[in-house]
């Protein structure tokens, strides 16, 4: 994918990376997915792994998505009030989609399933525990 690439997204998306506006899972992973270069986990562990960054790229190259106010709670995710709040922001703004470019490959983030597995301890060691020895007091914490 090329770095360069610009695609134009609906404010909405936008809006639910920069300002968590409820969406479907598969919407969020669509932006963030464009936006990091690699096709994003679930919408979850999208969120907590690439959020922050993706939020942060979106205000620099659209600095005007910082005076969006935060988004209020929707009762009972209220659709209709959630659409009406994007117009609202979009009839603000003037505009309700924007051109969105990748994160640069240097910054991009990185994959935390594979940096996780980087750092996790060697499956094929032995690990000896001695069931007389245990690293810690079983009743700590608790009282009677």
């Amino acid at each position: 994918m090329d770095a360069n690439e610009v695609r134009v997204f609906d404010l909405y998306s936008i809006l639910a990376v920069t300002h968590g506006l409820p969406s479907t899972p598969q919407q969020y992973r669509e932006i963030v997915g464009f936006l990091i270069g690699r096709t994003a986990p679930s919408a979850g562990m999208t969120a907590i792994a690439y959020g922050q960054q993706c939020k942060a790229w979106l205000f620099e190259q659209h600095p005007q998505l910082r005076t969006v106010p935060a988004r209020p709670d929707f009762a009972e995710d209220d659709e209709a009030a959630m659409d009406a709040w994007a117009a609202q922001q979009a009839k603000r703004l003037g505009a309700d989609r924007l051109p969105v470019r990748r994160i640069p490959d240097e910054t991009a983030p990185g994959d935390p399933l594979t940096e996780f597995a980087d750092r996790a301890p060697d499956p094929w060691k032995v690990y000896n525990v001695d069931p007389d020895a245990p690293d810690c007091d079983p009743n700590a914490g608790w009282s009677e």
